[in-house]
């Protein structure tokens, strides 16, 4: 037997708090050996390099020592090591120290995986595989492979790296790091690129040049322009390492030939994988445990979905189908900064769904559907440019529609909600970054049932789903358990009454509940009905908007009072404006400047979070 680590649970930590311990339960153990030479701790999802940081209980700084053994914090990769020949017990109790803090007034709130591994290796807890890099310059690929496969770890079997997934992808180079050979070649027949180590061997990912395609779906990292099979001497793959080839290729894949003598391509060594051989030992040597991180600015904590400028001010998305032009709104509260022009899609069909941050990294990303062919895709936004268009699965049936943006499965990922039209059927993407992870039905509804909003008015930190029927005026809240339907309460408020449309979700009494917006679009009516938790209060009239071609079409607080404002628009005109709500009476709308064609739609969302 061999050493066991066992650890789990959740530790909240609240911006510019002190750092929380983390694994206060934390076991090592083994009746066979009481020594290991070395153990990491690993920031693994969401992690941010300005942000996040690992330590040791009662000390400061990114390095010390602790029971007589050393320790060190890396900020780029986020990984704490601990180094010394000690007791279990010892790194047992080191391990009970380590603590988590954030140095960021205003932090990334996604949750974060810290994964512990024992050895000097990085274990990763999502696939319960080893890496390392070794550094070995100029080694040839056929040499790196012989290497690799006489080493061991804790009795797992080496072998250059098989990289199958993004997230495995992800870790190597977040964590791992390095200019090196992996396990993939064409060596046996050209364009026939497959694993030829570990318990892929023989797998087949890719078919073809630059211009091939994956095989049955399978993940692939290349380089734009690779494998280009230059000089008809390229058959073994590399990860690009070495910054001077340009920080947009770090991370990808290249073909290389066995031996490189110069420039910037030299191997740097190589990447070994350790774990899923036949006949590896059954091992326990990772675990992970999650921090909730959460902001301590409620003003800056609601703007997350507006946001994209990273001002804490909210903007405004629009988008021409007509022109295929997509345009971003700078505001400065109800003032217009700038008018950005984004890039186009090449195909007016495409449709703006929902924004969010899919990727983690803080930023809001844009959602888009094409209305013709079922294609879905992820624009991944650096503020107000445009990092990279990601398509994810298509769904061909466009009898589908996305009808809203969450973490639903609370895991600090942005989630999909789609509904049929045609069928009633529902449906809960939880996504994995821009990558699909796995669809789950939940109840169908009568196809007159449509989805209003997503809004969390439980206070369980989770968004509920909010419907109406527009045949007979029915309501109800959908309180959701990850991606299972818990519960389902009606709302008698306007039920019967097909002409008042719920057009939006916010706390505009100011008691930190949900309440919800109504418009009557018969006889321009306005009314907020209060909430309490599913639970409807005394319904109070706002002013009326008498000119029912003025729609909602979101909600913020761009005034920064502290109050949600409304956000309209009447295509008929090409007008825009925005009106504060102060108790009951709606204030005289701000007019934003014309966008110069009725065609122009604003995309922004109609739920404000609490």
């Amino acid at each position: 037997m061999v050493q066991t680590l066992s650890v789990s649970g959740t530790t909240n930590y609240t911006a510019a708090a002190t750092p929380q311990i983390v694994a206060a339960n934390l076991t090592i153990s083994d009746p066979d050996s009481n020594t290991l030479n070395g153990v990491s701790v690993i920031i693994n999802s969401n992690f941010k390099t300005d942000q996040d940081r690992l330590g040791i209980a009662g000390q400061n700084g990114t390095n010390g020592t602790i029971n007589n053994l050393n320790w060190n914090y890396d900020t780029t990769r986020g990984v704490l090591s601990i180094t010394g020949t000690a007791s279990n017990e010892a790194y047992q109790n080191a391990l009970r120290q380590v603590t988590y803090s954030n140095i960021s007034g205003n932090p990334t709130t996604a949750v974060r995986s810290i994964e512990f591994s024992l050895g000097t290796t990085l274990g990763s807890a999502e696939n319960n595989r080893f890496y390392e890099f070794v550094s070995a310059p100029n080694i040839t690929w056929t040499d790196a492979r012989s290497a690799a496969a006489n080493r061991e770890y804790f009795g797992l079997k080496g072998y250059l790296a098989t990289i199958t997934s993004a997230a495995e992808e992800n870790f190597i180079q977040g964590k791992v790091q390095g200019n090196g050979w992996i396990g993939g070649s064409d060596a046996e027949t050209e364009g026939d690129w497959r694993w030829v180590t570990g318990p892929e061997t023989g797998t087949q990912f890719w078919s073809g040049g630059p211009n091939g395609t994956s095989v049955q779906g399978r993940y692939n990292n290349w380089a734009p322009g690779e494998p280009n099979d230059l000089n008809n001497n390229e058959d073994y793959a590399h990860i690009i390492g070495n910054s001077a080839i340009g920080q947009a290729v770090q991370g990808k894949w290249n073909d290389l030939p066995n031996a490189v003598q110069s420039g910037n391509y030299v191997s740097g060594g190589y990447f070994i994988e350790y774990g899923g051989l036949q006949g590896d030992p059954t091992l326990q040597l990772t675990g992970s445990v999650s921090v909730n991180v959460t902001g301590n600015a409620s003003a800056n904590a609601r703007t997350s979905k507006f946001d994209f400028t990273g001002d804490g001010k909210p903007d405004i998305l629009w988008r021409n189908s007509r022109t295929d032009e997509t345009a971003l709104w700078k505001m400065n509260g109800t003032t217009l900064e700038e008018s950005i022009s984004l890039p186009k899609t090449f195909s007016n069909a495409w449709e703006i769904k929902g924004q969010g941050d899919f990727t983690g990294d803080g930023k809001v990303d844009i959602l888009w559907r094409n209305s013709r062919t079922g294609e879905n895709s992820i624009w991944r936004m650096n503020g107000t440019t445009l990092d990279q268009a990601t398509l994810t699965t298509s769904v061909p049936d466009l009898a589908w529609e996305i009808k809203g943006v969450s973490d639903f499965t609370g895991d600090g990922k942005q989630d999909i909600l789609w509904r049929n039209n045609r069928t009633g059927e529902n449906s809960i993407w939880e996504m994995d970054g821009t990558a699909l992870k796995q669809s789950t039905l939940l109840p169908s509804a009568d196809t007159a049932w449509e989805i209003k909003g997503l809004a969390d008015f439980t206070g369980d930190g989770k968004d509920e789903i909010l419907w109406r029927n527009k045949g007979t005026g029915e309501n109800a809240i959908w309180q959701l358990d990850g991606t299972t339907l818990k519960q389902s309460t009606p709302l008698t408020a306007y039920a019967g009454d097909a002409s008042w449309d719920i057009v939006g979700e916010a706390d505009f009494t100011g008691d930190g509940k949900v309440d919800i917006l109504w418009r009557n679009y018969r006889t321009g009516d306005n009314a907020i009905l209060p909430m309490d938790g599913t639970n409807p209060q005394q319904v109070i009239s706002l002013t009326p908007v008498p000119d029912t071609n003025w729609k909602v079409e979101g909600l913020a607080d761009f005034t920064n009072d502290g109050k949600v404002d409304i956000l309209w628009r009447n295509s008929s005109t090409d007008e825009t404006a925005i009106s504060r709500i102060n108790g009951s009476n709606l204030e005289e709308p701000l007019a934003l400047p014309k966008t110069g064609s009725p065609s122009w739609e604003i995309s922004f969302p109609t739920s404000y979070p609490v």
